[in-house]
């Protein structure tokens, strides 16, 4: 029910699973494309023209499709009920997944030649999504060394 301008839960408690599951849901689609493009480059070769810019480096494509999906997953669970050892060791896993993701997202988008459909506007959201995750997780690092507990969660959910 709404009441003035604030959102009042007046149905049954919801599972502290929904969150993560929700997350993880919509890594699906990216994670089986990543999955498809992984199998394409396997042969040495491509079917999809936009893929043909990959087949002579195939390296950042592997560590950024392989450091995507335990980003995408333990980042999701870190939502989720859980012990605080079991959070530091899957964040650990998580940080140093999306590192490998932004720095390999980067080195994508300012090595590789632009696909027939990219343009000037994809190009710099490449960019600025790179950088930004980059920076984010750089924070993340620095607040939990400080101890600051909620600006490093804060971080990590922005990365």
């Amino acid at each position: 029910a709404i009441v003035g301008l604030r959102l009042v839960w007046t149905g049954r408690r919801r599972s502290p699973w929904l969150v993560p599951a929700g997350l993880i849901l919509l890594s699906v689609v990216p994670l089986v494309a990543g999955a498809a493009t992984l199998v394409d480059l396997a042969g040495g070769t491509t079917a999809h023209e936009h893929r043909q810019r990959f087949v002579a480096m195939p390296l950042p494509v592997l560590i950024h499709i392989v450091s995507v999906a335990p980003f995408c997953v333990l980042g999701a669970l870190q939502f989720g009920p859980m012990s605080r050892r079991w959070h530091r060791g899957a964040g650990r896993i998580a940080l140093i997944s999306g590192f490998a993701t932004s720095i390999s997202g980067l080195w994508m988008t300012l090595v590789y030649p632009w696909a027939p459909a990219d343009g000037l506007a994809l190009y710099l959201m490449r960019l600025v999504v790179g950088l930004a995750m980059l920076l984010f997780l750089i924070l993340s690092v620095q607040a939990i060394r400080r101890r600051q507990f909620g600006a490093h969660g804060a971080w990590m959910t922005r990365a």
